[in-house]
């Protein structure tokens, strides 16, 4: 009746955070919502989804979602209570967009080239999270019932011509069976003609939108994050004393840098393109259509 309050100091967290993969989402979905689980391993997933579910609300671990995640739920018969799903159990927490990922470390490289410097790259986790880590569960979540099934069928068309792309890939290291090291050279070396050919791809998506009644092709063809890199880094060399006719050059001279094969998600890339060369060389030809988000 007084209204006497009692403050209580709570401990400082260190939230662990893992990774998890969008099939391990999906098994932890089928527990919660008694959906249907692997033969000859239910006791495996209810286990898991025990001890993570235990690991998140004892505030010693996170399982931020990304723009992966979201892309292939959207195509899950299940969309929304799967995202609601996955946002709760990993304790509503995101990773920043790859794409903005990716891109934050192209700019410290173009920096670093500017200055003729190394570049200095963060790597610590809580740089690439959208939320903090260390905060203590919400007592409750608010999310939005937002419908994102208008995209579905863009998100498989794009899935599929990836796929169908890759594919031609994997013909191509059967027949010319390249070595790791081969593989891997060809792969770090493609840093710049990528995105050459990318924005070349670009600028044809942006005029030929001009002519279509549909907005979203539009909106995706000039929100695609190779014209905003290359905007930023244009911007970024016009700031630096370059004039607008010679920044556009700049940026084609920075792309083909040397210091570009050490780029952390280009690096990462390109090991993982070699091995999966040397996997096809070894036989394998299967994949499945979403490979390039695995």
């Amino acid at each position: 009746n007084c209204r006497y309050s009692h403050p209580e100091p709570l401990p400082e967290l260190d939230k662990k955070v893992l990774y998890l993969d969008q099939n391990a989402f999906s098994l932890l979905f089928s527990v919660r919502s008694g959906g249907r689980l692997p033969q000859g391993h239910e006791e495996f997933a209810r286990e898991m989804h025990r001890r993570l579910k235990r690991l998140v609300l004892l505030q010693q671990a996170i399982l931020p979602h990304s723009d992966i995640h979201r892309d292939e739920t959207t195509v899950f018969r299940q969309a929304s209570a799967l995202r609601e799903a996955y946002e709760i159990i990993g304790g509503d927490v995101a990773f920043t967009d790859r794409h903005s990922i990716e891109q934050a470390q192209v700019f410290e490289y173009s920096r670093a080239f500017l200055e003729n410097r190394d570049p200095v790259l963060n790597f610590d986790v809580d740089e690439v999270l959208e939320d903090e880590r260390n905060e203590w569960l919400r007592d409750m979540h608010i999310g939005v019932q937002m419908d994102y099934s208008l995209f579905a069928a863009e998100l498989r068309a794009s899935r599929d011509s990836g796929h169908a792309a890759m594919m031609g890939l994997v013909d191509q290291w059967a027949t010319g069976r390249p070595t790791f090291d081969a593989a891997l050279r060809t792969e770090l070396d493609a840093f710049a003609s990528v995105r050459t050919n990318g924005l070349l791809a670009a600028v044809d998506a942006v005029v030929a939108a001009a002519g279509n009644p549909d907005p979203m092709v539009a909106f995706n063809a000039y929100h695609n994050p190779i014209l905003q890199e290359h905007a930023t880094l244009r911007s970024a060399f016009i700031e630096a004393g370059h004039s607008e006719r010679d920044a556009g050059r700049e940026v084609i001279r920075f792309w083909a840098w040397e210091r570009n094969r050490e780029m952390p998600h280009h690096s990462i890339s390109a090991y993982l393109f070699a091995a999966l060369a040397r996997r096809v060389v070894g036989g394998q030809r299967r994949l499945t259509r979403a490979f390039m988000n695995d």
